[in-house]
């Protein structure tokens, strides 16, 4: 979500060691980032295939970046375990972000202040629980997010490692 910066110190940087081996059948590795302002951006036609389950994490970091961030071409996303596309513009709404349904993606402005109005839910999808709590590190009250029993299914130590980075 960052934009091409005239400054080098305003660039994030992404740094990958891979330790998984070339034949294993996933990648895996440790990833350093720098970061920097994030600045709203687009993401639509061939990146959205390597970014679809990403979708809902990137609606979030559009909240928090400068600018407009939207999302095209991810009808796909209605069709996951839930509507991905109503879910986070309903839940992004909550919170106080402007946020915008399109029939096949979203458009979130940002920065927005992450004030949640009432409680989110998750609609029993981990994806949309994990993002929420992302979102939760941001906010200035404590979030509720119902039916987060859902985020097991794909990472049961996510509790965890989001209470190192200073979640509740």
């Amino acid at each position: 979500l960052l934009e091409p910066a005239q400054d080098a110190a305003e660039i994030a940087r992404v740094q990958i060691e891979r330790t998984s081996a070339p034949t294993d059948p996933e990648v895996y590795g440790n990833v350093t980032v720098t970061g920097a302002e994030l600045k709203g951006t687009a993401v639509g036609g061939e990146e959205i295939p390597n970014l679809i389950d990403e979708l809902p994490l990137v609606a979030v970091l559009g909240a928090l970046a400068q600018g407009q961030t939207v999302i095209r071409d991810a009808g796909e996303l209605r069709v996951k375990e839930s509507d991905r596309i109503a879910v986070m513009v309903e839940n992004l709404s909550y919170l106080g972000v402007e946020a915008a349904e399109r029939p096949d993606g979203m458009v979130i402005s940002g920065p927005a202040k992450v004030v949640p109005a009432k409680s989110v839910r998750s609609y029993g999808d981990h994806r949309i629980a994990m993002s929420m709590a992302v979102a939760g590190l941001h906010a200035e009250a404590p979030l509720d997010i119902q039916d987060t029993g859902c985020i097991l299914t794909s990472y049961p130590t996510f509790w965890q490692d989001y209470a190192t980075l200073g979640g509740l």
